[in-house]
């Protein structure tokens, strides 16, 4: 491995990453450099972030599981989980994309204040995705 590379990880947080519905855009991340740490729900994505600081990007989606840490009122029953972890991880000072199917005009509005990217997955192909992260976060082609 080359000792000057530099590492670039990922938290991407999303219930849809264990049944392999996005493994395309992490093995095209994993392709471009990217290390991509996943967590399942809310509670993996604290208790990650409370151990590792070393993160270039948070990509959330809005639906998943609430865990512990939030309540079944401050998800909606899970409806607005992402939006409750996107609101906690406000002063955390990591770039953030919201990447989900949902459409919901609260988390948008709030995204377009905070200046956070909300991607529709069905707008990108995996290799589109990855482009866009890269643009995003101004990295250019090694």
């Amino acid at each position: 491995m080359d000792k000057n590379r530099v590492i670039r990880k990922i938290l991407w947080v999303d219930d849809a990453l264990d049944g392999g519905a996005l493994d395309s855009e992490i093995d095209e991340l994993t392709d471009q450099g990217f290390v991509v740490v996943q967590a399942l729900n809310p509670d993996e994505a604290i208790r990650i972030l409370n151990q590792y600081k070393d993160f270039v990007c948070i990509v959330i989606d809005v639906i998943m599981p609430f865990g512990n840490v939030f309540t079944f009122g401050d998800t909606q029953n899970g409806n607005l989980t992402g939006f409750a972890l996107l609101k906690k991880f406000a002063d955390i000072n990591i770039p953030k994309v919201v990447y989900t199917n949902v459409l919901d005009e609260s988390v948008q509005a709030y995204c377009a204040i905070k200046n956070i990217p909300y991607w529709e997955k069905e707008d990108f192909t995996s290799d589109a995705f990855v482009e866009s992260i890269k643009n995003y976060l101004g990295i250019t082609n090694d």
